[in-house]
């Protein structure tokens, strides 16, 4: 399965079925591919939390000798 955004800004979902497959049974697998934990999260909506790290900067380096 592949994911990727079209010029629209639509998720476009591309899935690869291998095999002599019924009708039918293309129409079951597409319906489990449809049931995935990604696609039901994009599909209900989902809310993004951002959290900030703000780390220091390292002070400004010293020449300085190892201890031996």
């Amino acid at each position: 399965m592949t994911v990727r955004f079209d010029p629209q800004g639509q998720i476009v979902k591309n899935v690869t079925l291998i095999g002599d497959l019924e009708p039918a049974r293309i129409k079951e697998l597409l319906a489990v591919a449809g049931r995935c934990p990604v696609q039901r999260l994009l599909t209900k909506g989902a809310s993004i939390v951002t959290v900030p790290t703000v780390v220091a900067r390292p002070p400004a380096s010293r020449s300085r000798t190892l201890p031996q």
